[in-house]
């Protein structure tokens, strides 16, 4: 008799509980996968410290800090059981946590809000019209300078604190304290005017951004291609893009009076259309890294939701007002909405990667720089196009268990914990632990546990090859 095959493993959503542990673990707090269980590791400080050097420039900075011995709180089977014994996390709810407005003017408010088949009629509308105008859709008006090409400012000299001036390849530079609104007659910058000019960061002093952007997404292991444009009114007139609205409303006391707000959230589901389009390439979204700069990044940076506007009503004592104006026709807000929804869009796609020092570079240098951002500039350095390599991943529950069952062998574990980034948020964060749970070499730091995984193996691929070439941990 034919032995019978096993059917399909059940999902273990190891991303789903290990961002929930996150939740639930102090700041200081780490997780031990020792490849037979779970450890919830504490931190108690020793007393001691040690010498930790930062670089800024040229300049190396020494400080102490103290130095943390880790125990174990607490040891579970495995990382469900752990997360099964925290409580679920409280999420804050409109629905749940707000009273809803009996106001019967704020009813009619309502139902004079245009809804999402008012966009696509005006979506219509608009491509009728921009179809007569071809030059028009070439370019728009730079979002961030509004067309001025140039920023004048107050000089930062004239912030006043701290000042260090003098500076050259060889010498210390001196260091002095200006009262704030003084300008320094050595400025680099404004030659002590206090006032500086400097060209737009964003259309570097052109004035203007392509109307609508050109992107291509590319498949980066079979290179397939899907050439977009977004063209909102387009989109959303074919179907392709649609506008979702979210109604919320409160109601509270203020000074004995009754308070009520309600408001009309319209947004722009930018994230289904993108997906949609990597699933043309053969990719599944959830399984799908950006690639950039040699590494793997989260997709919200390149995708994700866009707010139109929104429309409100507010109402104190007997006193009512309304934003847009109450007599403002539908047809208008959905026509100006779309339009700030394409500035965006706009806007979003039109850095080109360059910054200001780089402009004294060679023209042939400024294009290759700009393509390792996946930028293509045009004459006057303006985004033209923009191109996303993306990477397809392995099943995430996969690539955990090979990670967590394929240290202990060499001597290591895995760790999971939180750790700052350089905007000063936290995010997850991968170790390499020793067999007592204290950390040898953090393996990364991002904002999505999903792609902290998947760097976290590249890392310790990195970190092993060092390893066997030197003997090393660094």
């Amino acid at each position: 008799m034919e032995k019978e095959k096993p059917g399909p493993q059940p999902k273990k959503d190891y991303i789903k509980h290990l961002d929930k542990a996150l939740w639930h673990m102090d700041e200081r707090d780490l997780l031990q996968f020792t490849g037979t269980g779970v450890r919830l590791l504490g931190s108690v400080a020793t007393g001691e410290k040690q010498i930790r050097g930062v670089k800024s420039g040229e300049t190396e900075y020494f400080f102490a800090v103290p130095v943390y011995k880790k125990f174990v709180k607490e040891e579970y089977s495995s990382l469900a059981e752990f997360t099964s014994q925290q409580p679920e996390r409280k999420t804050y709810s409109w629905e749940n946590n707000t009273s809803k407005i009996t106001n019967e003017d704020f009813t009619i408010w309502k139902s004079l809000q245009p809804g999402p088949d008012d966009f696509v009629d005006m979506a219509k509308a608009m491509v009728e019209v921009e179809s007569k105008f071809e030059k028009s859709k070439e370019r728009t008006e730079c979002g961030n300078c509004k067309g001025k090409k140039i920023f004048t400012h107050a000089c930062s000299c004239t912030e006043g604190g701290l000042v260090f001036t003098d500076l050259t390849d060889d010498t210390v530079p001196s260091q002095r304290t200006r009262e704030k609104g003084v300008t320094d007659p050595q400025c680099s910058h404004c030659g002590g005017t206090g006032e500086a000019s400097n060209p737009c960061p964003v259309c570097h002093g052109a004035g203007y951004s392509m109307k609508y952007p050109e992107i291509v997404f590319i498949n980066n292991v079979t290179g397939q291609k899907e050439e977009l444009q977004l063209d909102l009114p387009k989109l959303i007139a074919e179907g392709e893009i649609r506008v979702n609205t979210a109604t919320r409303e409160s109601v509270w006391k203020r000074k004995d009076k009754e308070v009520a707000n309600g408001e009309i959230i319209y947004n722009v589901a930018l994230t289904d259309f993108f997906y949609n389009r990597l699933r043309h390439l053969g990719l599944d979204p959830e399984n799908t890294a950006a690639m950039g700069n040699g590494r793997l990044g989260e997709l919200h940076w390149i995708m994700h939701n866009g707010t139109l506007g929104r429309n409100t009503w507010h109402k104190e004592g007997k006193k009512v007002t309304y934003s847009p104006p109450l007599d403002l026709p539908a047809k208008t807000m959905t026509a100006v909405m779309i339009k700030q929804g394409q500035e965006q869009l706009s806007r979003q796609y039109a850095w080109s990667g360059l910054y200001s020092e780089d402009l004294k570079m060679p023209r042939g240098e400024l294009t290759k720089k700009a393509a390792e951002h996946g930028r293509v500039i045009n004459e006057d350095l303006v985004v033209a196009r923009s191109e996303y390599r993306f990477q397809p991943l392995p099943p995430a529950d996969e690539t955990f268990e090979t990670l967590v069952n394929g240290l202990p062998p060499l001597g290591f574990s895995l760790g999971f914990g939180q750790s700052f980034i350089a905007t000063g948020e936290t995010g997850p964060s991968f170790y390499l632990l020793d067999k007592d749970g204290d950390p040898q070499v953090q393996l990364n730091v991002e904002y999505d546990t999903r792609i902290a995984l998947e760097n976290a193996t590249l890392g310790f691929k990195k970190v092993l090859s060092r390893l066997n070439k030197s003997g090393e941990l660094r």
